[in-house]
């Protein structure tokens, strides 16, 4: 249960599976949606496979089907996305290739618009986080400060001699420090987590405005070129070129889902091998051997047979004892009792009885 529903055995990442990926979408979407989709896609399993290179060990792991490592896996889909990818947005380009040129060039520009909004959410984070840092330590450098009277060591003279000895004080400024050596860690360890934040939403926020470039360029060139109609030989360019953008999106959704097969691979095999607990279950330290023991061996006969004859020979004991006692107690003592009471009758029935010799006298 711990292992199969709560994952203990397993690292606390979030691991893309190819679940992820457009299946029905890539053949009803504009061009320049498909060809968006899917490089946001492979920037997301870029992103997720740096997140796994940073556990234990994920460096030298490698896959058991084509021996393959992250590094590995992270620069085909590189090669992908520049090599597949990026250039079907010059192919669009060029061409004026789209289904729907309005649509398109709304979703272009709805896409700028969330980007922009992510942007200024993220350098919104960045200052917010900055400002309260500064406040922060503003406010412990007054808090902590020069304190009045404070003496670490104070120097008395000693009586006669004139010779000035170190005499600790132990005053409130002495306990003030005790408190804020014990806070010390604590407020290093907030300023850290402070700091990383800064720069997790620094590093989104350069990433947003990337991507808002990209947009705002993209919309600025398709604006002149997307369009419908036009003569027989560019409707028939265009129509090469969206069977090339269909043909080559197909590719890259199956290069992409043997990459993510391959990074769930080595997350299975990185968090078995470091997080698997039979070690510290039990260890092996002799070679393997078979026994077979059975339900009633000769050595269990002879430890139940002793046993009884123990235990036989303790009640037998016990039952003459019992024995001995009851017919003391319940037979003997009346007979002895009779006979203790007939004895002086008897004294008195012989003394009074005339002896034969003397009454022929």
């Amino acid at each position: 249960q711990a292992a199969e529903r709560r994952g203990v055995l397993k690292y606390n990442v979030s691991v893309l599976s190819k679940n992820i990926l457009p299946q029905g979408s890539l053949e009803t979407e504009d061009y320049i949606v498909i060809v968006d989709i899917l490089r946001s896609k492979i920037l997301r399993t870029l992103s997720n496979i740096d997140e796994i290179a940073k556990l234990p060990g994920a460096a030298v792991m490698r896959t058991k089907e084509g021996d393959l490592s992250l590094a590995e896996i992270r620069a085909n889909l590189e090669d992908l996305l520049r090599f597949k990818v990026q250039p079907l947005i010059g192919l669009i380009r060029s061409t004026g290739l789209s289904k729907d040129p309005d649509l398109a060039i709304l979703y272009l520009e709805n896409q700028l618009f969330q980007n922009k909004l992510e942007a200024d959410q993220a350098t919104g984070k960045v200052l917010t986080l900055q400002t309260s840092l500064r406040q922060y330590m503003q406010e412990g450098q007054s808090v902590s400060g020069p304190m009045a009277g404070e003496q670490q060591g104070g120097q008395t003279p000693i009586p006669g001699l004139g010779v000035p000895a170190m005499i600790p004080q132990f005053g409130e400024s002495f306990l003030d420090r005790l408190t804020q050596m014990a806070t010390e860690n604590s407020d290093i360890e907030f300023r850290q987590d402070i700091t990383e934040r800064v720069i997790e939403e620094g590093v989104k926020a350069v990433a947003l405005e990337k991507d808002t470039s990209y947009y705002q360029d993209l919309i600025d060139a398709l604006k002149g070129t997307l369009r419908r109609g036009g003569t027989p030989e560019q409707i028939e360019v265009r129509d090469r070129a969206g069977n090339l953008v269909q043909a080559r999106a197909k590719e890259t959704v199956d290069s992409l889902a043997r990459a993510l097969d391959q990074v769930n691979a080595i997350y299975t095999d990185l968090s078995a091998h470091n997080l698997n607990a039979n070690a510290m279950l039990y260890q092996v330290t002799a070679p393997f051997t078979v026994r077979t023991a059975r339900a009633l061996s000769l050595q269990t006969l002879a430890v139940a047979g002793l046993l009884v004859f123990i235990l036989a020979t303790v009640l037998s004991s016990a039952g003459v004892l019992a024995y001995g006692y009851m017919r003391r107690e319940i037979i003997d003592a009346p007979a002895v009792e009779a006979e203790t009471t007939n004895r002086p009758a008897a004294r008195r029935a012989e003394a009074e009885t005339p002896d034969p010799a003397l009454a022929g006298r």
